[in-house]
């Protein structure tokens, strides 16, 4: 059965700011990449910023946009962008 792997590598709607939100970008995308290229299954991760449009498009599937997110305009175009060669 086809699947795709979904985690996290940063949660920012946390109910105390004091909870751990995650491994953060550059180690959850290098554990994301070790999933995908083990498992050999497509993997996927909410995204929060512009800035990590790049880094994560590097090794997710799916850029997913959580929903408190989902007017921002400047992060959907970033996200809806045609990869750069």
């Amino acid at each position: 059965m086809p699947y795709v792997y979904k985690s996290s590598y940063d949660k920012a709607n946390r109910s105390s700011v004091n909870s751990y939100r995650g491994p953060g970008l550059v180690e959850g995308l290098r554990i994301l990449k070790k999933v995908r290229d083990t498992l050999r299954v497509p993997v996927l991760s909410d995204i929060h910023q512009v800035s990590e449009v790049d880094p994560a498009a590097d090794v997710l599937d799916v850029l997913q946009i959580p929903a408190f997110l989902c007017r921002q305009t400047d992060l959907l175009l970033a996200a809806a962008a045609p990869a750069s060669p």
